[in-house]
C-alpha cells in the first residue's frame, strides 16, 4: 500500500488539472502514479471536495474497548 497523498497535494493536482494538464502530467510533476491523479480529480468532480475518504473499519481510539474486553472476561 503506498502513503497517503497530503490534502495539500490532492489540491495541486486538481488545479494542475482545471488549468488544463493531463492527469498524466500532473502526476509526473508532483511524483504520484497517474492512478493517484485520476482518483484525486473524480473525487473531486463527485463531490467538490479533495479530503481523503473516510477510513473504514477502525475503531475510534478505546471509545469501544470496554464493549470489545467484557464479553471476553467470564466473571
Amino acid at each position: 500500500m503506498g502513503k497517503a497523498v497530503s490534502q495539500d497535494l490532492r489540491l495541486r493536482l486538481v488545479r494542475g488539472i482545471a488549468e488544463g494538464k493531463s492527469r498524466r502530467a500532473v502526476a509526473a510533476q508532483f511524483e504520484v502514479a497517474p492512478s493517484t491523479a485520476v482518483r484525486v480529480q473524480a473525487r473531486y468532480a463527485a463531490t467538490g471536495s479533495v479530503e481523503r475518504r473516510p477510513v473504514r473499519g477502525v475503531l475510534p481510539g478505546l471509545a469501544n474497548s470496554a464493549r470489545i474486553v467484557r464479553p471476553l472476561s467470564t466473571k
